[in-house]
């Protein structure tokens, strides 16, 4: 950003300044080699005659593995115009194929013998590098070898790019930007090529994009890797216990020098200075594809303010960057508090950009309210600048960011290999102690400084972008934005609105410890178990997961509450009301604190507590935890949203309206979730929650009185409810605690549930025949979606044997999956499967969800039938099996895991909540240690059954010749 000038024609001046400052910064930093720079000698460094670069950091705590990486310093920001997306295209390559190598991301048996596991191999592809990784086993020679080996292809030229492994992962890529979403950021890719010039390449529209990936030549992809992929450009980062340096060093050398030095090489392209040079952009752009539904979508506005001081290498650089952080915590958090307010018609967030030397803040705004969101936006920015931060927030921002800096892990690999490569990359300092010097740094900051940074910081913008929906006639203009911000009047947000306490919204009786109510206390059968029922008719299960040695504030205490009255319970005409009360209060709030204020109380007074409500299908309850010093405010929230719901109007109507926003904006592709519904709908399973275009359609339903009236016919019977709490905790100096609130808890409303309805879901036995569906949605989409489902019921004893040996079988078969892609390369990105106990219905369910490309349905189909035949068969499956033991199984189902608060609170729920039996953790442990192929193949003949197969697609619908 920029000094604030009084005129327009100051503000073009000011642009060579942005530009100078540019140039001298870069032109400082390259006129300098990295070894000047004042780099960590706890780091060794190196750099081999070709260029090829290597940083070295041992640690000296032993580490399970060595984090290695190969980056290039060249991503999406080196393309040349024709070459959009190749830079991500040429990412995918080495993992098809190198010299050494073949289909590296499914390599069972390589990854197996070198007892490694699939994603510890990977890469990603960025705006200014192209990151490779390969993490061994610590101290695993073969297996730092190998990785050795794979980088050395990937740079030293030893891609062969063969036509056919081109052409194989056409379709997979394509199956990439579906399972991504990409055609939905078309609009801001539009306005990023646009705006910033040679900094990204044009964007290809989506109803060009398939033909595009499908069609390019493979000139595109050798002319980028042998453009940019060289060792000059590249770098080998090391961290992890390392024994011996010397040793590690001499093998890199010995792996990576002869890979010859490049001849003529292009120079890295700055777009930058001609960026910062170019006149003020003003871009109105309307996306291309409208939302979902009936609704209407909201407009993007987005303010880009320039900031040529990018130097980080010195102390000066390093305070500036703090700064410029501690300014963006300061925008973010006012913003947040200026926005804690039901029914605004907008949202505003700040947006760091780490490529490009620009701030964004970002306006999402309803139709008709453009004016009022800019103008709010501006405010808080005129804010800052006229008025900035005083002592009690200045003080609470810089204890929050050093907060967050004392929780980084400085002597893990991850802290060092981030550091490292920014090092290389951005030629960002890293001296020795960096963290600590960033500490003293920040402490020294003061309040004078940062009020001085912030009258840096002009309220009107370089850069503005306006993205309109599909058919709107909505048209701004420069000028009627830039007078909205220069109109707008700045607010002083320093003062914040006192907050009452949990206290003051509890009455001042019952809950009076004078007279407090009885309770009964019983030994479980659960060894360590302890249950007390309450005078109201609660039932409570104790179980300390350690024993007290010394009393400490921050033992983790878990709990959990349930009932067995849920959605099914109430007639249909209650169901949309029932499925959405629990929401609806949470945004509602407690008696007479809305949400923003309980989250403010919480934030300052009991971070530690987590609680929430809730009403699914088969039961509802509470879910928290706090730490011991704090579980009497969690049970007096509990005691509030049992007993004080907070009922408002304009809170219901904020709900809905969020509730269509979610349905416009949602995370997730509504294509996928309605197909999800429409399964769910064939098996005659309600449980799951609703998502997509069902649920806009049951929030369509809900009325506010009758929601409130199921949400008070479950919470105000407290009879009804069992509570579960685990961790570390004297259960004798709980138990009044736990009586003074818990045994308070209402149990004097009407109970209006239907008991018919539930009955009868109760016996209900699912009985359908195996078939295989299609569905079409609504909007045309890519590919097809498979789901694959094994289906069974248990009406008699549950087996806790056959879930754990189904769950093995669910992760072989997404282990198997991969092999449709990487071998036998059909158009699959992304697949999964797993297996699940829905033990409210009492069936197992594996499952397995594969998109794929039209061309390739018949052949994926053929291929997931031999992949279950080969599981029935024990057939090349104990490589897979020690995989999943190892890397899924072995610690969660370790016995001292299963003793530890949170996987205790799961077991004694499923306990006392379905009646299954309890098992001994040793006991679980043993029997996972000793499963076999043998016994998977006889499970997966069990249940992997033709009778209890159901296969779903979702396709386009046929065209009508």
């Amino acid at each position: 950003m920029k000094a604030i000038k009084p005129q327009k024609h100051f503000m073009k001046i000011s642009l060579i300044t942005l530009v100078l400052l540019w140039i001298v910064s870069m032109g400082n930093l390259q006129a300098q080699s990295l070894d000047s720079l004042n780099l960590d000698p706890s780091i060794r460094y190196g750099k081999l005659k070709n260029g090829f670069t290597y940083y070295i950091k041992p640690l000296p705590k032993e580490t399970a593995k060595t984090h290695m990486q190969l980056v290039v310093n060249a991503g999406i920001g080196q393309q040349d115009p024709d070459q959009y997306e190749i830079a991500h295209y040429v990412e995918h390559m080495p993992f098809v194929k190198t010299q050494h190598f073949s289909h590296t991301l499914h390599a069972p048996e390589l990854l197996d013998g070198l007892n490694m596991e699939s994603g510890d191999v990977n890469a990603r592809t960025g705006w200014d590098q192209t990151l490779y990784w390969f993490n061994p086993p610590s101290h695993h020679e073969k297996a730092l070898e190998n990785g050795f080996l794979f980088f050395y292809d990937i740079i030293g030229g030893q891609l062969p790019f063969r036509q056919a492994d081109i052409d194989g992962e056409r379709a997979p890529f394509f199956g990439e930007y579906i399972y991504r979403g990409a055609k939905d950021t078309y609009s801001n890719k539009r306005y990023e090529h646009q705006l910033f010039l040679d900094c990204y390449t044009p964007p290809v529209p989506p109803d060009q994009y398939e033909n595009y990936i499908q069609s390019f030549s493979k000139d595109k992809l050798i002319r980028f890797y042998k453009d940019w992929y060289r060792p000059d450009l590249a770098v080998l980062l090391i961290s992890g216990n390392i024994k011996n340096v010397d040793d590690l060093e001499e093998k890199i050398r010995k792996r990576f020098s002869d890979i010859p030095k490049s001849k003529n090489p292009r120079s890295l392209k700055d777009c930058i200075p001609g960026y910062l040079a170019q006149p003020d952009q003003f871009i109105n752009i309307q996306k291309q594809y409208a939302s979902s539904g009936d609704l209407k979508d909201k407009t993007q506005i987005k303010l880009i303010y320039k900031d040529a001081y990018t130097e980080n290498r010195s102390a000066y650089g390093i305070k500036r960057m703090l700064l410029k952080e501690l300014y963006y915590n300061l925008l973010d958090e006012r913003l947040r508090k200026a926005l804690n307010t039901y029914n605004t018609p907008y949202n505003v967030y700040s947006i760091k950009n780490k490529n490009l030397p620009v701030t964004e803040v970002h306006i999402s705004v309803e139709n008709e309210f453009e004016k009022e969101g800019v103008q709010f936006t501006a405010g808080i920015l005129k804010s800052l600048q006229q008025y900035g931060t005083k002592e009690s927030e200045w003080s609470a921002l810089k204890t929050n960011y050093l907060q967050t800096l004392n929780r980084v892990q400085v002597h893990q690999p991850e802290y060092w290999m981030y550091e490292m490569k920014n090092h290389f990359v951005r030629q960002e300092a890293l001296p020795r102690d960096k963290h600590q010097l960033l500490n003293q740094i920040l402490k020294g900051i003061s309040l004078e400084e940062m009020n001085a940074y912030l009258k840096e910081h002009s309220t009107m913008p370089d850069d503005m972008v306006v993205i309109t929906p599909k058919n709107t006639n909505t048209n701004f203009t420069e000028k009627q934005l830039r007078r909205w911000i220069r109109r707008a009047n700045a607010v002083d947000t320093r003062l914040e609105k006192e907050s009452t306490s949990l206290n003051n919204l509890l009455p001042t009786h019952p809950l009076e410890t004078q007279g407090a109510k009885k309770y009964k206390i019983k030994a479980a059968a659960i060894t360590g178990v302890t249950e007390v029922c309450l005078e109201n008719g609660v039932q409570l299960i104790l179980k300390p997961t350690d024993v007290v040695k010394e009393k400490s504030e921050n033992n983790k205490i878990s709990l959990h509450g349930f009932s067995k009255e849920g959605i099914r319970s109430f007639a249909p005409k209650n169901i949309p009301h029932a499925t959405f009360a629990a929401e609806i209060v949470k945004n509602a709030g407690v008696k007479d604190m809305d949400k923003f204020e309980l989250a403010a109380l919480k934030k300052e007074n009991f971070p530690s507590v987590n609680l929430y409500p809730y009403i699914d299908y088969a039961e509802s309850g509470v879910k928290g935890e706090a730490n011991l010093k704090e579980l009497e405010s969690l049970l007096q929230l509990l005691y509030l949203y049992f007993a004080e719901p907070r009922k408002d109007k304009i809170a219901f109507n904020d709900w809905l309206q969020k509730e269509r926003n979610n349905y416009l904006n949602p995370p997730y592709g509504i294509e996928e979730v309605d197909f999800n519904y429409h399964i769910q709908q064939t098996l005659e399973d309600s449980t799951p929650s609703l998502k997509g275009t069902s649920r806009i359609k049951a929030v369509k339903k809900v009325e506010l009185e009758r929601a409130y009236n199921v949400y008070e016919t479950v919470f105000r019977n407290a009879s009804n409810f069992t509570f579960i709490l685990t961790g570390t905790f004297d259960q004798e100096q709980l138990l009044p605690l736990l009586n003074q609130y818990l045994g308070n808890l209402p149990d004097d409303f009407p109970d209006r549930t239907d008991k018919k309805t539930n009955k009868e879901m109760d016996n209900n036995v699912w009985d359908l025949a195996p078939l295989t569906q299609e569905f079409y949605p609504i909007q045309p989409i890519e590919n097809v979606r498979l789901r694959w489902d094994y289906v069974s019921s248990y009406q008699g004893k549950y087996a806790w044997q056959d879930e754990i040996k189904l769950k093995v079988i669910g992760l072989s078969i997404a282990i198997h999956l991969q092999s449709i892609r990487y071998v036998n390369k059909r158009g699959v990105f992304f697949s999964t499967a797993g297996s699940v106990v829905n033990r409210t219905l009492k069936r197992n369910h594996t499952i397995l969800n594969i998109p794929t490309s039209k061309e390739d349905v018949g052949l994926v189909l053929k291929d997931i039938d031999k992949i279950i035949e080969n599981i029935k068969m024990g057939k090349g499956q104990q490589a897979v099996l020690e995989d999943v033991k190892r890397f899924y199984f072995n610690a969660k189902y370790d016995a001292s895991n299963l003793r530890k608060a949170q996987p205790m609170l799961d077991r004694l729920y499923r306990h006392y909540r379905y009646d299954e039996p309890w098992v001994n953790a040793d006991k679980i442990e043993a029997y996972v240690q000793s499963l076999t192929v043998n016994d998977l193949a006889k499970t997966a003949q069990k249940y992997l059954t033709k009778d209890n197969h159901f296969l779903f697609m979702l396709k386009n619908k046929p065209e009508v010749e």
